[in-house]
């Protein structure tokens, strides 16, 4: 059984963490919601009560509003409902989360390196010293800074807490809690299944047998986390049922091989990234796909993992948690970086966890380093270790910065590696603030790049129309629902284009066909009653405003002018809409604000 650090030692680190972390934080509190945040929580009405929570563990499409994006994340969720039940969607609420779990990972961090170490016979001090420095490296490096800062990289963080908390106690034996967190961790993203491959590493660690015969005779604890991840799978496939699961997307004409591939020259951006943190990318779209061997960039990718694998088991009779570690961190990486292709090649999330355990092997080297010099040297690597931290430091400060809002945060991706995406993300930012022209200019080339990015030719259409261009964007519309992968998207933006357009029957059309392929309900049931209140047809229209009135009640309230604008327009049209709204008082009869819509179409002329 391995120690843990005294409780004095643990509580002092942990109070210098939390007034490193949250002082190192402090410049982002007021950034943006950013990128998957604004389906999955902003326009997600299942995370704005705590009354649905249950329903995450049983309904996976409670996860987003965009069907092509459904997982099953139900802890994650409930940790966004609870955000939201505080602080609705006021960002230093949610950031100062992001930030804790952040300081408590590396914290947990700083205890599962000194079991390790202890396990493996470190003498106290260093032991002591060595974790520090490598939880204290983690905390502030500015690798991290896109998983705090950005809310939906809390599913690597939240991840990465229950995975280092459950290694701490299968440390300590305390199993029976061990196997609860590990539950936590699967419930909060997949990928936590790898850390079987973890807590097999450990046992064979802890295995007195001599190489290579530990390996067979390993123990077998590690099996109870095998349950875990049967539990798991069994509610995941409960919840996912007749879902066509889309949440991996990848990119067309990539194959598994290529993406293996394309991966082992990622892991080498990683550690680039790591010791080099200079030009870090919040979305990196256009990192290059490489296809096999034969290219020179995946043989020398290839070929210097197998020296980084000579390397670690010429060390392991020293050394034994160093290729522990680096098993860890591979194992880890490996359900998105070997086994599932994503869309990304490279994503700023997927090394938070990984990246921190290759981290304590380097700062084992760097006392291993220290011991060797002599008395001046080793004041001069302490002065040089200094500086790094400092510099680290620095630098998340100013990368801090990038996400202070959408414009800072496409302009930094654009100038790092302009894709179709940071285009036309960049070209949204455009539009909010009005700037439209140089918003088209964006979507055009986003276009340009990839002239079948539906998202990229709704926004096009949506300026052209704000510019009084409304044959060109219906053509951009048209587009866009050819390549919308049938997820619906397309056809709810150009049936919001027909209602501008008093096309009522033709936006009908589209809802009704949307309907099918989409899960934002609210979006579809809010344009039925639009486009039936055009037609004139009250009943209608009330019965599918009632539905988006139950689906998210306080988005109906600030478009219930919008929904109801074709009853405002004549005074034929404005008796239909008293059929409309003693409908919705009858069933929300409380509500003043659909009584004075209602004494407003009284006061007109009635006509039949």
């Amino acid at each position: 059984m391995s120690e843990l650090p005294s409780a004095r030692s643990a509580l002092l680190v942990f109070l210098a963490f939390l007034a490193i972390g949250f002082s190192l934080y402090s410049n982002s509190r007021h950034h943006d919601f950013a990128l998957d945040d604004d389906h999955s929580i902003v326009r997600n009405p299942h995370v704005r009560s705590l009354s649905e929570i249950p329903s995450y563990f049983t309904d996976a499409q409670t996860f987003s509003v965009l069907l092509t994006n459904v997982d099953y994340r139900p802890v994650l969720q409930a940790s966004y409902a609870l955000n939201h039940r505080f602080s609705g969607y006021e960002m230093p609420g949610w950031h100062w989360t992001q930030v804790g779990i952040h300081v408590l990972c590396a914290w947990l961090l700083f205890l599962f390196s000194t079991q390790l170490l202890t396990l493996v016979g470190t003498e106290p001090r260093r032991r002591l010293a060595v974790s520090f420095l490598g939880a204290l490296v983690f905390l502030v490096h500015p690798v991290n800074s896109g998983v705090v800062n950005y809310i939906s990289g809390r599913s690597s963080a939240l991840t990465a807490l229950f995975l280092l908390a459950a290694l701490v106690l299968e440390l300590k034996q305390w199993r029976a809690v061990a196997f609860v967190l590990m539950l936590l961790a699967l419930f909060t993203k997949v990928e936590a299944v790898a850390a079987l491959a973890v807590f097999w590493a450990l046992s064979v660690l802890r295995c007195r047998e001599p190489w290579p015969r530990r390996l067979v005779g390993v123990p077998k604890e590690w099996l109870t986390y095998l349950g875990a991840v049967v539990i798991y799978w069994a509610a995941r496939q409960f919840a996912m049922q007749g879902i066509d699961f889309a949440g991996y997307a990848g990119i067309p004409g990539v194959t598994r091989w290529k993406y293996l591939c394309t991966q082992t020259t990622a892991w080498w951006g990683y550690l680039d990234n790591w010791v080099r943190p200079l030009s870090l990318v919040a979305d990196n779209a256009s990192y290059p796909i490489f296809s096999g061997l034969g290219d020179p960039a995946v043989g020398l990718a290839v070929l210097g993992w197998g020296l980084v694998v000579l390397l670690l088991y010429l060390a392991a009779g020293k050394k034994p948690h160093f290729p522990l570690l680096a098993f860890s961190a591979f194992a880890l990486l490996s359900p998105t970086s070997t086994v599932v292709p994503l869309a990304e090649m490279m994503n700023e999330h997927r090394p938070y966890l990984p990246i921190a355990l290759v981290g304590l092997i380097f700062t084992h080297l760097l006392f291993g380093l220290y011991d060797k010099l002599p008395r001046s040297g080793r004041w001069a690597l302490a002065g040089l270790i200094l500086l790094w931290l400092g510099t680290l430091t620095h630098l998340t400060w100013q990368r801090n910065r990038v996400f202070d809002n959408a414009s800072t945060y496409w302009a930094d991706v654009l100038k790092k590696t302009p894709s179709s995406r940071a285009y036309n993300n960049f070209g949204l930012t455009l539009m909010k603030t009005g700037r439209m022209e140089e918003a088209r200019q964006n979507f055009q080339k986003s276009i340009d790049i990839s002239p079948s990015y539906s998202i990229a030719h709704i926004n096009l259409a949506i300026v052209l129309h704000s510019l009084g261009r409304n044959d060109e964007a219906l053509v951009h519309y048209n587009d866009a629902v050819n390549y919308d992968r049938g997820v619906g998207n397309a056809q709810i933006w150009r049936g919001r284009f027909y209602l501008k357009t008093k096309g009522y029957q033709k936006a009908l059309a589209d809802f009704e066909a949307a309907s099918a392929l989409t899960n934002d309900h609210y979006s579809v049931q809010a344009g039925i009653a639009q486009a039936y209140a055009g037609l004139g047809q009250p009943d209608r229209s009330a019965e599918a405003a009632l539905k988006a009135g139950e689906i998210d009640f306080p988005q109906f309230g600030q478009d219930i002018v919008a929904i109801a604008e074709p009853y405002f327009q004549d005074d034929t049209a404005a008796t239909q809409g008293l059929v409309f709204f003693e409908v919705l008082i009858q069933r929300w009869p409380e509500v003043p604000w659909l009584k004075t819509n209602r004494d407003t179409l009284k006061s007109r002329p009635q006509k039949v």
